[in-house]
């Protein structure tokens, strides 16, 4: 369940966040995490990189459309179970199984990607998405889209030269930063509300008990 952000255009209707649901996949993606590594260090599967403390990235994935587009790095499992509801694939990618969605086995685990879902193919080099988010951004704009482009990244990967390459290439687009600007603010915006309400329900669950 997506809730979208951009509610004040003419042709744009709300929907509904299940907060239940959305801490329900931030729960899954936390489990999740602890089984790989512990199956990790028991020399199950050679390599994974965990997830935990990112959790917060299904709200982002909930807070746009289902049309935008994702570029994930490897530390988010949770936006990829907010897009996708798949909580197989990243165990059969970790055990190489040809029924992985995302590489069929022949990659290396937490490299999320999916055409059907719109989530950009990846690397293993940090930040190495930034400039295709960039292009497929620059893309949307040309073709006058309403669709948007997540990307994310972590320290390491914005301290790399491609991310700060892209980053530069923002600063002679002065409409298209306003713009990134503005959306940025709606997310933080919608996460502070999201939150907010969590904190409160679970105050009323812990109540109820």
């Amino acid at each position: 369940m997506t809730t979208n952000i951009r509610a004040t255009e003419a042709d744009t209707t709300a929907q509904p966040l299940d907060l239940i649901a959305l801490y329900r996949t931030m729960v899954t993606a936390r489990v999740t995490n602890d089984l790989l590594k512990t199956r990790k260090t028991q020399g199950r599967f050679p390599f994974y990189i965990g997830c935990a403390g990112h959790e917060s990235m299904a709200a982002v994935v909930a807070a746009l459309d289902q049309n935008d587009w994702l570029a994930l790095y490897y530390r988010d499992l949770a936006a990829w179970l907010q897009r996708t509801g798949d909580i197989y694939a990243a165990l059969r990618e970790a055990y190489s199984r040809s029924t992985g969605p995302m590489g069929a086995g022949r990659n290396m685990p937490s490299h999320y990607s999916s055409k059907q879902h719109r989530i950009l193919p990846t690397f293993s080099e940090v930040g190495a998405l930034a400039p295709f988010a960039g292009g497929v951004g620059f893309s949307l704009k040309r073709h006058q889209s309403k669709e948007l482009i997540m990307f994310s990244t972590g320290d390491g990967g914005a301290a790399t030269n491609v991310c700060n390459g892209a980053a530069r290439s923002l600063n002679g687009q002065e409409e298209l930063t306003s713009t990134l600007r503005k959306s940025m603010a709606q997310i933080l915006w919608q996460l502070m509300k999201l939150l907010l309400a969590l904190c409160n329900a679970s105050a009323q669950a812990r109540d109820q008990c």
